[in-house]
């Protein structure tokens, strides 16, 4: 029997946490195939994927490759997968065992019955380590730093899509609910069928963060039948030092964010598709209009030249490819507020400095 699961684990430099995310899949190692691409690590990863390969050859897989960011290490596994369904794992995260279970178990009966949706939802749990440990990172040991159970040192958070998706079903776009900001779609929520990605020659964008939305949304538009099964089976990490998701690694990568929503622009092509779902559409809309808003509020924090032309340059790429998408996106709350923030109250604030400099009642 072929595998039910393929899980593609990119790794960078990721010698203290990827024995984790790899352990968490050995109980059902028979079940699914794991390729670990080696991002150009300069540490001890490769040995550790190497080690895994040795022990487990008929189920591990490993690519070594230069460095060009998470995107290039998922297409660099995509074309080798060959399990029925592809699931992307972060080497600082992990699966929970029982989930992963369940979600195997249906792939089973999905497949039995020949009734293989192109995209299987799950729920994900964010695993937040508290600010007290993040400030001592150095005091404490890998296992400390990355648990295998829940524990004191993290918050832990529980989100779940059973707000708008039917449960344990097969459905299709209609019986969708409509999207709220709050559970927009995230690359761990997503098990895509593997030959229905595959088909699309999906091409993530390379050397850059951010890319996981290009994986959330473009292959969506395709989608036509899915199933939720509402298990927290993905354990995502929050509060390594250096991570993309930091809020200063987000100002500082600014320019990864406009290459990210340029290449969805190019390929989402919204306003020439007719018969798409509303609920899709809607959904979209938001999606995109959620990028944008990290565009504003960079600029907010930072308001510097650099910034407001990278603004400039996202507000120019939807006009000019994707007007109709950029009608909508323009129209939401928080944009039109993020935009009068910029325009208006910045404005404010420096006329407030110049008066308080002239009055004396600061130097700076």
């Amino acid at each position: 029997m072929g595998k039910l699961l393929t899980v593609i684990i990119p790794a960078y430099n990721s010698q203290m946490y990827l024995e984790r995310a790899v352990n968490s899949l050995l109980p059902y190692i028979k079940l699914i195939e794991v390729i670990i691409v080696n991002d150009g690590s300069n540490d001890d990863t490769a040995a550790i994927a190497a080690a895994y390969v040795q022990k487990y050859q008929d189920s591990v897989i490993l690519i070594n490759k230069e460095n060009g960011g998470h995107g290039s290490a998922i297409n660099a596994g995509m074309k080798l997968a060959r399990g029925l369904y592809v699931k992307v794992l972060d080497s600082d995260d992990y699966f929970a065992a029982e989930p992963l279970n369940s979600l195997l178990q249906l792939i089973q009966q999905l497949s039995v019955a020949a009734e293989l949706p192109d995209l299987i939802f799950t729920d994900y749990t964010l695993e937040i380590l508290k600010q007290v440990y993040r400030q001592n990172h150095s005091l404490l040991t890998a296992n400390e730093l990355y648990p295998t159970e829940r524990n004191n040192k993290f918050f832990y958070i529980d989100n779940k899509l059973r707000q708008v998706l039917p449960t344990n079903k097969l459905f299709t776009w209609q019986e969708v609910k409509k999207w709220s900001f709050t559970e927009l779609l995230i690359m761990h929520t997503l098990c895509y069928r593997r030959d229905f990605l595959q088909n699309l020659h999906l091409t993530l964008p390379e050397g850059v963060f951010y890319e996981d939305n290009y994986y959330s949304l473009i292959p969506l538009q395709t989608v036509e039948t899915m199933y939720y099964l509402p298990v927290n089976l993905y354990m995502y990490y929050i509060g390594r030092q250096g991570q993309s998701v930091n809020l200063q690694k987000i100002i500082q990568n600014y320019q990864h964010q406009v290459k990210v929503i340029k290449a969805m622009l190019a390929d989402l092509k919204f306003g020439y598709r007719t018969g798409q779902p509303i609920i899709l559409r809607d959904l979209t809309i938001k999606h995109m209009a959620r990028m944008y808003e990290v565009c504003q509020l960079i600029y907010l924090m930072q308001p510097n030249p650099e910034h407001l032309a990278a603004l400039q340059e996202v507000k120019e790429a939807f006009n000019r490819l994707d007007p109709q998408l950029w009608h909508y996106v323009k129209k939401k709350r928080l944009v039109i507020f993020l935009n009068f923030a910029c325009k208006y109250l910045l404005s404010l604030a420096g006329l407030i400095l110049k008066l308080l400099r002239r009055l004396r009642v600061i130097n700076a």
